[in-house]
């Protein structure tokens, strides 16, 4: 038997169970290879030090969107650096983790609804917009059923 046909399935089963996929041994995207998890955190703790402190306290609603913000990117990032890669690797699976994050806190979101009475939910979609909860003008829907060019087109 021929010796790299021996040497030719280890190294398949090797890089079937390297961690990382075969395609990022560019040197020049090395640096986005490696985990930032220090920079992260330093860089988060910074941002939110900043805005803790050189925001207006003025207007609570403000202040709730701000806090309600902060939460999301704090929980966005935990789980950019702690969420398992998925399946997809462009543009990166960082990008990836970030989007699994925001699914969860969608899903948490709808949970939270779930929860609520009409009314109630109707009014705490009135924090995300302010226009909600106002009544709607009148309006006909009704008046010109003519099927013609002029309505169609």
């Amino acid at each position: 038997m021929d010796a790299t046909a021996d040497k030719k399935p280890a190294a398949a089963a090797a890089a079937a169970t390297s961690p990382l996929p075969q395609d990022q041994s560019d040197p020049t995207l090395s640096f986005f290879n490696k985990p930032h998890t220090i920079t992260l955190l330093i860089s988060t703790f910074l941002f939110l030090v900043y805005v803790a402190f050189y925001s207006n306290h003025a207007d609570e609603n403000l202040n709730n969107k701000w806090g309600l913000g902060a939460g999301c990117m704090v929980f966005v990032i935990i789980g950019i650096v702690v969420f398992r890669d998925g399946p997809f690797i462009r543009p990166h699976p960082a990008f990836w983790r970030a989007v699994l994050a925001l699914n969860v806190l969608y899903q948490m979101g709808l949970v939270f609804v779930l929860f609520q009475n009409k009314d109630s939910a109707r009014r705490s979609m009135q924090f995300f917009d302010s226009n909600l909860g106002k009544p709607l003008p009148e309006k006909s829907y009704a008046e010109n059923c003519d099927f013609t060019v002029q309505n169609v087109w």
